[in-house]
């Protein structure tokens, strides 16, 4: 699965925020992510199998005229064992390295899927990333409504020299910048299909910025636990709404 995302940050009060060179940055251009996602699913018998996601993210303030080095790639990985009790009730535990809370991190997975007897309704949970409510209108007319954890970590490449030449950053290490990017998404999810193969996916919420800091190169904080070491920039955004629509193609 291949995906690309672009973000173009506009700024309510652009005069309070023009000594930020992080909303500098963002404010003359757009941030990119360009993400390369495949999935092993490994059985091991009728009820016990195996459940391995690995994605590749180029993410960063690059363009198609100005790309950046590849050094700059972020890598996650999930892997799952799970269990198949019956064909409406799916369980599993695993551990994953993830950038959805903005940073690297390693923490525990739980997947839980589950579909009631009349089949019009099911829970989908792949805690902490998400969980959500499911109501079937028909076999091909899905509604989905709960929260999700979603983001990473985009390369600030600095081109024109907003953090460089600020006068609080001097002498400040500004060769590595990185943005962390995570959002709690509390939204609904309407799947249909609009011919043949041909899905849309239209969903609309409110999004929370959970972190949306400014690193020096790559630091393992585990929320704290292993290293309390500051932000180069930290920030404090607002809520806002938003909706989004993705077309697919999905297999029969």
């Amino acid at each position: 699965l291949v995906t690309i995302e672009e973000i173009k940050t506009n700024t309510k009060n652009p005069n309070e925020n023009n000594e930020n060179p992080m909303f500098q940055t963002l404010n003359t251009g757009s941030i990119r992510n360009l993400g390369i996602t495949g999935t092993l699913f490994k059985p091991f018998d009728e009820k016990n199998f195996l459940l391995v996601q690995a994605m590749g993210e180029y993410a960063g303030d690059w363009n198609f005229l100005k790309w950046q080095s590849p050094a700059f790639i972020k890598f996650s990985a999930t892997a799952i064992y799970g269990r198949k009790v019956n064909e409406r009730k799916i369980w599993g535990i695993g551990l994953t390295r993830t950038y959805r809370a903005g940073e690297v991190n390693y923490l525990p997975v739980f997947l839980f899927n589950y579909t009631a007897r009349s089949e019009k309704w099911g829970l989908e949970m792949l805690l902490p990333a998400k969980a959500d409510f499911r109501y079937n209108i028909s076999k091909r007319s899905i509604i989905r409504a709960g929260i999700e954890l979603e983001g990473t970590s985009y390369r600030l490449n600095d081109r024109d020299g907003f953090f460089a030449n600020h006068p609080d950053l001097q002498g400040r290490q500004v060769d590595k910048l990185e943005l962390r990017r995570s959002d709690i998404r509390i939204r609904a999810i309407w799947d249909f299909p609009m011919k043949n193969f041909y899905w849309l996916s239209v969903s609309a919420g409110y999004r929370l910025a959970y972190r949306y800091n400014v690193d020096q190169g790559e630091v393992y904080r585990a929320f704290g636990i292993v290293s309390d070491e500051p932000y180069l920039i930290e920030n404090d955004l607002g809520g806002a709404f938003f909706i989004s629509v993705v077309a697919a193609l999905v297999s029969p």
